[in-house]
């Protein structure tokens, strides 16, 4: 997605949504959500706490903070101008989380302050905090890493959050890039010898 430069003082240009509807397709696909909706279907809540579709999630909100013009990597300023009720250290937490499951598929990484974490499901299930920080940061060394160190993540409440972005997102734009049913099929072309549907009614062989 092209940046739009947008900050919370301007009105929000319009901004191509192909590429959120697709993540949000896939993501809620991969968690067991309804297409239209969002909302967990019945008998598939299982599904709406898994790695893969946390990966789709963080990239929706990262599309999102990619039309922010603020400081900060798009996953921050997302959820800066939309989660706000997160804190800052727990938006730091979820940045470096998107950086470890899509360049490593690993739940640990080694950045700056605030960005050093080892990650670890929470059993929650949506019912507590997307993020619940450690008493005390992990510093970095694997032979540490324990689960009083750990940063706990409620995969099934990212996904909530992440749909609560894209709807606030979507709202100041003014058009919700939700999927929709299937895609129009094309008109189909006159068999040959017959009339066309409308327009020239002449035989496709030709004649006057």
């Amino acid at each position: 997605m092209a940046k739009v430069n947008w900050s919370a003082r301007q009105p929000l240009p319009a901004v191509p949504a192909c590429r959120l509807t697709a993540v949000l397709r896939e993501a809620r696909r991969a968690t067991g959500r309804d297409r239209e909706t969002g909302r967990i279907e019945p008998g598939k809540a299982a599904l709406s706490g898994n790695w893969l579709g946390a990966v789709g999630y963080l990239l929706l909100v990262d599309q999102v903070g990619s039309a922010c013009r603020a400081p900060g990597p798009p996953v921050v300023r997302a959820l800066r101008q939309f989660a706000p009720r997160l804190g800052e250290p727990e938006r730091e937490a979820l940045y470096a989380l998107r950086c470890s499951l899509v360049h490593d598929f690993g739940l640990v990484t080694v950045g700056g302050p605030g960005r050093t974490h080892h990650f670890m499901p929470a059993a929650t299930a949506g019912s507590g905090p997307v993020v619940r920080l450690p008493p005390e940061p992990w510093d970095g060394r694997a032979e540490h890493c324990r689960r009083l160190n750990a940063t706990w993540v409620d995969l099934r409440a990212l996904g909530d959050l992440a749909e609560e972005v894209v709807r606030r997102f979507a709202g100041r734009h003014g058009q919700a890039p939700v999927p929709r049913g299937r895609r129009s099929r094309p008109a189909r072309r006159p068999a040959p010898g017959t009339r066309a549907a409308s327009g020239d009614r002449k035989p496709v062989g030709g004649g006057t």
